[in-house]
This record gives C-alpha cells, sequence and structure tokens, in this order.
C-alpha cells in the first residue's frame, strides 16, 4: 500500500488539469517529479477549516532527470503552492491546485 492508498479515498477526484484522474493520477504525478527531481524535497503547512485543508507546499530540488518531456539541466529550483484538499474521516476525497507545473521549470533557486 502507498501513502496515496493509505490517505487519499477510493472514489478520489483531482481537480488540478496536470494530475491524472483518480488516485493513479496522483501516483504518476508525484513519481514523474521524482524522476525528473530526484532530491526533491517538500515542507508543507496545514490548517483546517471545517473538511477544507488549505496546504502551503514548499518545494525545492535539482532537475538531475527528464521532467515534462524536458531533459535534465542540473538547475536548482523551488517553488511555493497553495493547495486546497477536503479530509473525510482521514481520506482525501478531493484536491484543487493553484500552481503550474511550469513553475518548476522558470523559477531557478538563487
Amino acid at each position: 500500500m502507498t501513502t496515496v492508498d493509505k490517505y487519499y479515498s477510493a472514489n478520489y477526484t483531482e481537480h488540478a488539469k496536470q494530475h491524472g484522474a483518480g488516485r493513479d493520477g496522483v501516483k504518476e504525478y508525484w513519481s514523474a517529479i521524482f524522476r525528473g527531481f530526484p532530491d526533491w524535497h517538500v515542507t508543507v503547512d496545514l490548517t483546517s477549516v471545517g473538511d477544507k485543508v488549505p496546504a502551503i507546499f514548499n518545494r525545492n530540488g535539482t532537475q538531475t532527470g527528464e521532467y515534462v518531456g524536458n531533459p535534465p539541466n542540473g538547475d536548482k529550483v523551488t517553488a511555493q503552492t497553495i493547495e486546497p484538499f477536503r479530509v473525510i474521516n482521514g481520506y482525501v476525497p478531493e484536491h484543487w491546485d493553484v500552481q503550474g507545473d511550469l513553475a518548476f521549470l522558470i523559477a531557478p533557486a538563487e
């Protein structure tokens, strides 16, 4: 069982365009990131408002693998995203995303 299987509901709905459908889409999205950025590091700040959980993700890594068709370039990137989730009975049934994957490619770390 993966972390996605453990915490995302079986009928999970993804509202972000860059993710595929359901839990398999989440797994492929993160697999692609870790293939492109093997040292990818993420910290998350969470706040709950009822069943809504706005999460602030701070991410950084070095692109040493292919990512969304772009060859490895050694760039260190950093990104901050705000991602609303719903959480019901300990499971995530829905997720929205306000980031674009392009941000990872054009926001080198300073």
